[in-house]
């Protein structure tokens, strides 16, 4: 009967024992974030765990299984298999630990958003104050629905979920090459010049700098036209000086490249080339004209007409030796000639091509493009 008596005594002990160390850890809680880091320290941490020196034979099965839950409902909090309830700007979520209000630096959540964000998302956990979602600090995030993210708690700014990697869905305003057919959803818009809400994306129209309607109807402005177009670097990015690899007037696009959208006023898939453009060269065709011989004559000499009777120019006199000029030989009309000595005489150039365009479009693959607008 002693022994007995002794044993519940010392039960006794550490049930209050462990009731006594919790009051200052929220005592209605049992979660994983509450134990240390310091093993000493996790004799009687978690209300449902005790690792105390001396306990009883009895309590270490419970100890163990209760750790096996901890465990569990951690893994369950940070898989992803959490949905949020709420958005698109406001979004909530019930853990299975119940995490303080608010959050302990570096806690972790593991979350699908049950809709597309809006413009400078929050998530309130298990009741608690709302925090801003971020890609980076200071910085809003933009989420998309049915896609798992992972988030960590910092305090820094006044507290918000960062998107671990950063990102959070992706940067507003990012443009991103998609092969899909359809649009994944209503923060992803494909680049093609659509009219959107300037009150639904107020964010992304701010971005832009709040352009006027231009085509659209009132209350709405339109996305980068991209189709057919290739992607180039702002001559002058970041506010730097430009670089004039893109503005020059016949060798380049043409126009300012200095604006979000600008685009090159020479851009063009094929061209047709000009006589100027022409890499300069000379021409040569041999002409077979055996049985006399002609002198050699140039831009300086001169020529006795008579000494080449057959040449067509008819009687006497000199002829100034070019070449350019119209000598009717056998009654062929020549726009150009000319003459250098020897015993079949020479060269004729003439006309030739047909000014047909040209392709100027490298090997090229067609896709999608989408602008982040949330």
């Amino acid at each position: 009967m002693k022994r007995t008596l002794n044993i519940l005594g010392i039960v006794a002990l550490f049930v209050l024992g462990s009731i006594g160390g919790q009051l200052g850890i929220e005592a209605t809680r049992a979660a994983f974030w509450q134990w240390s880091t310091s093993s000493s320290s996790n004799g009687n941490s978690d209300p449902t765990i005790s690792w105390i020196e001396g306990m009883p034979p009895s309590v270490v099965n419970d100890s163990g299984r209760a750790m096996m839950a901890r465990l569990a409902e951690q893994f369950a909090d940070t898989s992803g298999a959490l949905t949020t309830t709420g958005g698109p700007t406001a979004y909530t979520v019930a853990t299975h630990q119940g995490f303080p209000n608010p959050p302990s630096e570096g806690m972790v959540l593991g979350i699908t958003f049950n809709v597309d964000s809006g413009a400078s998302p929050t998530l309130s956990a298990d009741g608690g104050a709302a925090a801003p979602i971020l890609s980076a600090p200071s910085t809003p995030a933009t989420v998309t629905a049915n896609v798992p993210y992972t988030m960590v708690y910092r305090s820094a700014g006044g507290g918000g979920w960062l998107v671990r990697g950063g990102g959070g869905g992706g940067v507003l305003g990012q443009i991103i090459p998609y092969s899909g057919t359809t649009e994944p959803g209503t923060s992803l818009k494909f680049a093609n010049g659509q009219c959107i809400s300037s009150t639904t994306y107020a964010s992304y129209w701010v971005l832009v700098g709040s352009p006027a309607p231009g085509g659209c109807s009132s209350g709405q402005f339109a996305v980068l036209d991209l189709r057919g177009r290739y992607l180039a670097g702002l001559d002058n990015m970041g506010g730097v000086a430009a670089a004039g690899r893109m503005t020059a007037a016949t060798t380049g696009c043409g126009t300012a490249f200095t604006s979000i959208g600008a685009v090159c006023a020479n851009g063009s898939q094929s061209h047709t080339q000009s006589v100027a453009e022409l890499a300069s060269h000379a021409h040569s065709a041999g002409i077979y004209d055996p049985g006399h011989t002609h002198p050699t004559i140039s831009q300086q000499s001169w020529w006795q007409v008579n000494s080449c009777p057959h040449c067509g120019l008819g009687g006497g006199g000199d002829f100034g030796g070019s070449s350019s000029g119209n000598i009717n030989e056998n009654g062929t009309g020549y726009t150009s000639i000319q003459v250098d000595g020897g015993p079949n005489g020479r060269n004729v150039t003439y006309s030739a091509g047909s000014s047909q365009p040209m392709p100027i479009v490298p090997p090229t693959a067609g896709v999608n493009y989408l602008i982040r607008v949330q």
